[in-house]
């Protein structure tokens, strides 16, 4: 499965994915996707304060335990996962501090234009501007 979203993004194709399957209006908890803006790797997460990847406000290189020391509490509204592809390239967002609360993956190379098209693993409670933490990972 990830190859073939990797494949994906690499073409440029457009699609949404969860966890193998498209996404349907009522989601299972599942890894965030959305291949629009294919990313490099360059060993971060993006995380942007305006939809479209506008305004940067910050890009981990690591885990950040609570989003407020950044300066990107609760102000997320796009992101991109640009880390180096192999062991932990993944990333958990999480909507509280010290990895707590709601949390929703994100697979390596992935980006997300707009957070407010997305929920969390509940599939209720909306992701935009509600980020407090993230984490590297390995998604399923």
């Amino acid at each position: 499965m990830r190859k073939l979203t990797r494949l994906l993004l690499a073409t440029g194709a457009s699609v949404l994915l969860l966890a193998g399957t498209p996404i349907v209006a009522e989601a299972e908890p599942h890894a965030a996707q959305e291949a629009a803006v294919p990313a490099a790797g360059d060993g971060y997460f993006h995380i942007y304060l305006d939809a479209g990847f506008a305004y940067e406000c910050y890009k981990a290189g690591g885990n950040v335990r609570n989003y407020q020391t950044i300066g990107c509490n609760d102000i997320a509204s796009s992101v991109i996962n640009s880390g180096y592809p192999g062991n932990l390239d993944d990333v958990w967002m999480y909507q509280d501090a010290n990895y707590l609360g709601q949390r929703r993956g994100i697979y390596n190379g992935v980006s997300i234009s707009n957070l407010a098209n997305f929920a969390y693993d509940d599939g209720v409670t909306n992701m935009n501007d509600s980020i407090s933490s993230s984490q590297w990972t390995n998604l399923p």
